[in-house]
């Protein structure tokens, strides 16, 4: 009887004191959401936050928390990125990030983003891709060349009302081949 009490104290403390380093919130007074936290180093981590700082005005931070969940550092990067989707280390401090550029939200044209900034949040570039319709970037991947391929989604290109939206850049984000891939219908690609 002694031992069950004494297993069960210890699940009692470790389930009370376990895992959970923090548990914090962050962002404003509307609505905000996150698409992807990474792991940036051993003592950082880095996410990207979506805010509606304004009725149907949407802009998007990268936000650097200490292994603690402290704010390092978190600044609106450039006023006509909507949302990020993708964040990826690229190395020396070198982050790039992928999702919504906005050309026009109301009229809903926007491109893909393609955004390289350094760990204090400063841009370095900004690229964007797209046409006339709702374009966006859901994942991206660093090449072997250090060139970038990006896969979204358009509604500028392609042969139904959203199709599957593939882009290859060169290290400086400048375009060399884009392809579409869908049918009548309305396909995605994450």
């Amino acid at each position: 009887m002694k031992t069950i009490f004494t297993i069960i104290l210890i699940c009692i403390f470790a389930n009370g004191y376990g895992q959970n380093p923090f548990n914090k919130t962050y962002g404003w007074s509307k609505t905000d959401g996150s698409a992807q936290i990474i792991n940036f180093s051993k003592n950082r981590f880095l996410f990207s936050i979506t805010t509606e700082y304004q009725s149907n005005k949407y802009h998007s931070f990268l936000m650097l928390l200490h292994k603690s969940g402290d704010k390092i550092s978190g600044n609106l990067i450039n006023n006509k990125v909507l949302e990020i989707n993708t964040i990826k280390y690229i190395n020396s401090g070198q982050i790039i990030n992928s999702g919504f550029y906005n050309i026009n939200y109301a009229a809903s044209v926007t491109d893909v983003l393609l955004q390289k900034t350094d760990t204090f949040n400063s841009e370095i570039w900004i690229k964007h891709y797209g046409g006339s319709g709702m374009d966006y970037g859901n994942d991206i991947e660093l090449l072997p060349d250090s060139g970038f391929i990006i896969v979204g989604t358009t509604g500028s290109y392609g042969a139904g009302a959203k199709d599957i939206y593939i882009i290859r850049t060169d290290k400086h984000g400048d375009s060399l081949w884009t392809r579409t891939f869908g049918q009548s219908g309305g396909e995605i690609a994450t």
